[in-house]
């Protein structure tokens, strides 16, 4: 009888011990779990991050790209202008020459 007890304490004991690190895997495959999610998430909002910057400096290089390209042109305008008012002051010369010269003509 005494035998019988131990022996069913002992098994009693056993599957509380195997019930116990049963728990224990569990708990501490959810905890794995848990981990890799916010890993993952953590992975995410890089490359999310990423693709921020990334399309943050290709906004940067395409304003870049055109203010350089309104330089230009405001550059070209400039020399377009200065052109157009150094053939004004050309011709200014020109009619001046021509009145002198007519005027010594008449003289």
């Amino acid at each position: 009888m005494e035998e019988e007890k131990e022996k069913v304490e002992k098994e009693t004991k056993e599957e509380i011990e195997e019930e116990e690190k049963e728990k224990e895997e569990i708990e501490e495959e959810k905890k794995i779990k848990v981990k890799e999610k916010e890993e993952k998430e953590i992975e995410e909002i890089k490359e999310k991050e990423q693709d921020i910057k990334k399309e943050i400096n290709e906004e940067v290089e395409e304003e870049e790209e055109i203010k350089e390209e309104v330089e230009k042109e405001e550059e070209i305008r400039e020399k377009e202008i200065k052109k157009e008012k150094d053939e004004e002051i050309k011709e200014e010369m020109e009619e001046e020459d021509e009145i002198k010269e007519e005027k010594e003509d008449k003289q």
